[in-house]
């Protein structure tokens, strides 16, 4: 097949977030028997050498500027303004149109116009904004939407209730989003999502369009199981730290639950691990035990040496990368629900993949639990692997995106 698969994400290298490593990963798996064109943006992070070997996983690799990254936490008035006119102006979420590219949107109209596509990939429900009715009624059109902006808005709203603006709140309001949806959906000939929950609400929104899983996988060379169990108090998060979930969940577990367990284990500490932190997260390193270290050379290093994976994600919705490579790896994972959804962990102890917590006093057992029982950790870091090994591996994701695009 001719694939042309748009991203506004540049999926290189694979560790950038969880947008980025599921779109590397398809990509990967298709150019193996497909022609695959991507087309994507690259702002200033993004290094000559990366887009060198990016290329080497396409047919064609075709990149535009993306909007330069805001170095602080809050966008100046200009941007405020200017991001609120493009919304009013195209009818779309401030999410969609932030990294929108008039040339982008130009070079794939003549594109399509002058080559053979069998069909299109959109590798993520916001890259829907760059087909157009004419398009969606003459070619195939697969949004890989992941999940619901929806359900990720309205659990975004309960996690951090009262903190957005008033400007935000009317920006994001499950009205827009939820009309948004509705529109988007129908230029699709499928959709992909990442987990049951998810195929249920898009079937809500449309019975005409097919709704297909395509859960997350993992990388088990690049996430290899640990040698050793390292014991001791260590803990490790994971994550992008300018999405807004990860910094929900990093602030709530370091103001909220860290403190107490200090208390109990007086040598714990924390590394949060993932590029871009923001302020908020910078600030967290005044908390005694905690380091923010941004990206690193080797999350797996982090991740090997840990005695303890936390995830306390209370916004979000599909399958987590963070999740699955933390079991792939053989660190124990304590999560929340929001982190652990799709995945069939708990059971009997002979089934067991992570400990479950979701309030505080849960934390606070789980961890302890974890740090005291040194056959607890052994019994969910070989759970665990064997689960991801059978169930996620980006072999078999991509063996189900393939059909989805045929099919």
């Amino acid at each position: 097949m001719n694939i042309l698969m748009i991203s506004a994400n540049f999926p290189y290298p694979p560790d950038r977030g969880g947008t980025e490593i599921r779109t590397f990963n398809l990509l990967r798996y298709l150019n193996k028997n497909h022609n695959v064109t991507l087309v994507c943006q690259v702002d200033e992070t993004v290094t000559p050498s990366e887009t060198d070997k990016l290329r080497k996983y396409t047919g064609t690799l075709v990149t535009f500027p993306g909007r330069k990254r805001l170095q602080n936490n809050k966008e100046n008035w200009l941007d405020q303004l200017y991001m609120s006119f493009q919304v009013l102006r195209l009818g779309k979420p401030p999410s969609s149109v932030r990294y929108y590219s008039v040339e982008m949107r130009a070079w794939i109209d003549k594109f399509l116009g002058s080559n053979p596509c069998d069909v299109i990939t959109c590798e993520h429900s916001s890259n829907e904004i760059y087909i157009g009715p004419k398009v969606a009624n003459s070619i195939r059109v697969v949004i890989n939407a992941h999940s619901s902006r929806l359900n990720q808005f309205k659990s975004l709203q309960r996690a951090q209730s009262g903190t957005w603006t008033k400007i935000k709140s009317f920006l994001y309001s499950s009205l827009v989003l939820y009309r948004y949806e509705r529109t988007y959906i129908k230029k699709a000939s499928i959709i992909v999502a990442t987990t049951a929950e998810d195929r249920e609400h898009f079937l809500h929104l449309s019975q005409e369009v097919p709704i297909k899983i395509v859960p997350n996988g993992v990388d088990l060379d690049l996430f290899p199981f640990r040698n050793a169990d390292p014991g001791g108090c260590n803990l490790v998060f994971v994550g992008s730290m300018d999405a807004a979930h990860n910094i929900d969940a990093v602030c709530y577990f370091c103001r909220d639950i860290f403190p107490l367990l200090k208390q109990v284990h007086p040598n714990l500490v924390l590394n949060i691990v993932g590029s871009r932190p923001k302020s908020e997260v910078l600030e967290l390193r005044q908390i005694n035990g905690v380091n923010v270290l941004g990206r690193v050379d080797s999350v797996v290093d982090y991740l090997h040496k840990a005695t303890i994976c936390i995830a306390p994600l209370r916004a979000g919705y599909g399958i987590k990368n963070k999740t699955l490579e933390a079991f792939a790896t053989g660190v124990p994972l304590v999560g929340s629900d929001r982190a652990l959804e799709g995945l069939d962990i708990d059971g009997d102890r002979a089934n067991l993949c992570a400990l479950r917590a979701n309030a505080p006093e849960e934390y606070l057992a789980s961890v302890k639990n974890l740090i005291d029982d040194s056959n607890l950790r052994t019994m969910l870091s070989e759970n665990a692997r064997i689960y991801v090994e059978k169930h996620f591996s980006w072999d078999r994701a991509g063996t189900m995106y393939e059909n989805a695009l045929i099919n």
